[in-house]
């Protein structure tokens, strides 16, 4: 998706995040916030470098997804691209998610799920 559009791709994950067992809806959601995060940044940010981090953070695994495109008025866009989506499959997993932006500074989006 990141090469139509001329973005540089950006993968930063620990070797062992995949020893983390987390059960199948987790998985499900995380993927598929994820999936619907690239596909925001790719589509509407028209920036040139998208960055997918996975990390550990206090007994948490955090999934961001971040450019450096033109950012967004999170208020004026939750309802048009997916934002309460993702809302709603991190509050289906006790998740906590984050919406950050500045225009044309780019966006950082991310969700962050307690390792039991």
């Amino acid at each position: 998706m990141a090469a139509i559009k001329n973005m540089q791709l950006k993968i930063i994950a620990p070797e062992h995040v995949h020893e983390q067992s987390l059960p199948m809806e987790s998985r499900r959601n995380i993927y598929l916030f994820c999936k619907e995060a690239i596909n925001n940044a790719v589509k509407y940010s028209n920036g040139t470098l998208l960055e997918l981090n996975i990390k550990e953070v206090e007994n948490n695994l955090e999934f961001s997804v971040s450019d450096n495109g033109k950012g967004f008025d999170a208020v004026m866009v939750r309802r048009g691209n997916g934002l309460e989506n993702m809302q709603k499959r991190a509050d289906e997993i006790g998740a906590r998610l984050t919406v950050q932006s500045k225009q044309d500074e780019g966006s950082l989006v991310s969700m962050q799920i307690k390792i039991t």
